[in-house]
């Protein structure tokens, strides 16, 4: 029986990075905590659409802030779009290529020593 595979321990495996643009110090007044709501409420917005575009099966023109990526499935998905005319950089979610938790691409980001042996 082969291992399973956890993208979250690949080197491609990308984790969502969303910016956070306010700091606790810029909350002392009621117009920072009325815009930090409506940021909050695009927020949420936003992950609802990323969350929704992954059942389409298309890639994400953009780096999604609530999804995890595969940099190695993400460059390939780009490679196909310039073939075909488009410059696009590309963001293909981990899960896609991982569903069976069997992915042909994991290479492991732990050290050699972590890594389990056969």
């Amino acid at each position: 029986m082969s291992p399973v595979i956890n993208c979250e321990s690949c080197r491609h495996y990308r984790r969502p990075q969303r910016p956070e643009p306010f700091s606790a110090s810029e909350m002392g007044s009621s117009a920072a905590v009325d815009e930090w709501v409506t940021w909050n409420e695009k927020m949420q917005e936003r992950e609802r659409r990323e969350r929704e575009q992954i059942g389409k099966g298309i890639p994400f023109p953009y780096e999604p802030w609530f999804v995890p990526w595969c940099e190695h499935y993400s460059a390939l998905a780009s490679m196909e779009a310039l073939k075909n005319g488009k410059f696009a950089r590309l963001f293909v979610p981990a899960t896609w290529k991982n569903r069976d938790h069997d992915c042909e691409r994991y290479v492991s980001s732990l050290p050699l020593q972590e890594q389990e042996q056969p």
